[in-house]
């Protein structure tokens, strides 16, 4: 397919929040000899140099800091909007709210290629949504099955079951995994065991000493379905078919069109929204509700997600709305999404 990289390295809690925290601070686009000063106030100075910039890797890989120039190693970065909301939830301890960015970055970035964490890697494959579908698949993976399991993908172009089935098999024989360079590369899993130390996963060991993963059963509460339906391959990211966007399986209506004037299309992203709905009487959005904003008379979106709405109050002539990004729609369908919600509010 390609040529896969991971970042490799340190998943150390407290550093990555002190790197979130001083984006989140500077609020905009920040050169690295900043950041690696800032950087060194907080933690120390006497890590190797190059180690601080590399201390955003795992962030990066997330989607929650981004580079100006994916191709300039030292080009400015800065926070994203879903970097903020993580900053937020961190510092507030909402380990839900954190659990919920984490899924929809595996809903939406692409890991396997030009993925701000690892911009050399170039491979359909991605890794983070493998390791939870074989979770899902076989209960758990550890670090050797893990890389086991890229490796079959990503170098010999194996069938995702089948590899799965191998692993069950050496599993049920009670035999080892055969070891070779790529596995041993690809069993290194740093950008893994962020999404332990946020609690998503729940890191234990063997008997022989290797640790291995589960999910935390209160994420699949929550999130189940979505973890199920994740891509494993980039090129499968991120599309919807309008009907999925749109309607359950039955024709009923899952997504709501909430009309706005134009000028409110800066606004969105914003977890707290002040607005002034398009004949709000006629719309019936109520808590609860995943929208599509649109422009008055439903004519053009005016945000690419789909937003679930936490909380509403009507102060007068505006609403006050707490607003949760959800999954990612394609912009090439934004004629037929239109089309949908048009007819379904004839």
């Amino acid at each position: 397919m390609g040529k896969i990289v991971m970042p490799k390295h340190s998943a150390v809690l407290e550093e990555i929040e002190s790197t979130l925290e001083i984006y989140y601070k500077a609020n905009g686009w920040m050169q690295n000899k900043d950041f690696k000063q800032k950087l060194k106030n907080e933690i120390g100075d006497d890590q190797y140099q190059s180690s601080y910039t590399k201390k955003m890797q795992v962030l990066s890989y997330f989607g929650f800091i981004e580079w100006e120039d994916i191709n300039r190693n030292r080009s400015p970065r800065r926070i994203t909007e879903s970097g903020k909301q993580l900053y937020v939830a961190v510092k507030n301890n909402d380990t839900q709210k954190i659990w919920g960015l984490l899924v929809d970055s595996l809903e939406n970035i692409k890991f396997g290629r030009d993925n701000f964490g690892c911009p050399d890697s170039n491979s359909d494959v991605e890794p983070p949504n493998v390791l939870i579908r074989g979770i899902l698949d076989i209960g758990y993976l550890n670090s050797t099955e893990f890389g086991y399991l890229i490796w079959r993908l990503e170098d010999e172009g194996g069938n995702y079951t089948d590899v799965i089935n191998e692993i069950k098999k050496i599993r049920e024989d009670n035999t080892e995994i055969e070891m070779n360079s790529l596995i041993m590369r690809y069993k290194d899993w740093k950008p893994i065991l962020i999404m332990a130390r946020w609690e998503f996963l729940i890191e234990e060991k063997e008997n022989k000493g290797e640790s291995r993963v589960v999910i935390n059963p209160k994420v699949l509460d929550d999130y189940k379905l979505r973890l199920r339906n994740l891509k494993i391959y980039n090129i499968d990211k991120p599309v919807n078919d309008i009907d999925d966007i749109c309607l359950d399986e039955n024709g009923k209506r899952i997504i709501k069109p909430l009309q706005l004037p134009d000028s409110y299309s800066f606004d969105i992203g914003k977890q707290n929204l002040c607005i002034e709905m398009i004949n709000d009487n006629d719309q019936n959005i109520v808590e609860g509700d995943n929208v599509l904003f649109v422009n008055k008379g439903i004519k053009k979106l005016l945000a690419y997600n789909v937003y679930r709405i936490n909380s509403i109050q009507n102060n007068e002539y505006k609403y006050t709305m707490d607003v949760e990004k959800k999954q990612l729609v394609n912009e090439d369908k934004e004629y037929e999404i239109i089309r949908e919600l048009n007819e379904e509010d004839e």
